[in-house]
């Protein structure tokens, strides 16, 4: 679950992509019932949102506590979101592993928020990476619990020689990745 804080990172985010007027397509991993779609479904300067999500099944985290999603399906978060009077059209969904998703379209947005774990992160990320644009933003969600993934992207990043700047947003569980023209992105 998004917090306040987080909701106003998300919606800074857009706001940057309004202001300077640029269109974005945006992959999202987690989305449970889909109220972190929600801000994106109304932004007009957003194309397309790919949701990705392994659904139906229990899954466990770096904190060892254990979370059922076997009863929450695509169609359960579908409804949701049409039950609160937001167009879909832009919306796709995949139920799965990002490693099995296969797509043509490239991202400047994505947001991480999947199975807790640190293998898991990291994997999201490598199968994230290849993509996203050039100039693109990466977020993770519940950073908290799994920094020691966001450690390692950082290690693989630097010895790939990436360019980037990584943000940890203060009373945040949300660290930003920003590659390229992204790089000027600061929460005011």
């Amino acid at each position: 679950q998004t917090s306040n804080k987080d909701k106003e990172i998300l919606l800074a985010i857009i706001k940057f992509f309004n202001d300077n007027k640029r269109k974005y397509n945006y992959l999202e991993i987690g989305s449970f019932l889909g109220g972190s779609l929600t801000p994106f479904l109304m932004d007009n300067y957003c194309n397309l949102i790919y949701s990705i999500d392994k659904r139906n099944q229990k899954q466990d985290d770096e904190r060892n506590r254990l979370w059922s999603y076997e009863s929450i399906s695509e169609l359960d978060m579908i409804k949701r979101l049409k039950k609160c009077n937001l167009d879909i059209s832009k919306l796709k969904t995949f139920n799965g592993d990002i490693k099995n998703f296969k797509i043509n379209k490239k991202f400047e947005l994505a947001f991480i928020d999947g199975i807790h774990t640190d293998t898991n992160t990291f994997s999201d990320f490598l199968n994230t990476i290849d993509k996203v644009k050039k100039d693109c933003i990466i977020l993770f969600h519940d950073s908290s619990v799994i920094f020691k993934s966001i450690n390692i992207i950082k290690i693989l990043l630097n010895k790939k020689k990436f360019k980037f700047k990584l943000v940890k947003f203060k009373n945040s569980e949300i660290t930003g990745l920003f590659f390229g023209k992204f790089f000027s992105f600061n929460l005011k």
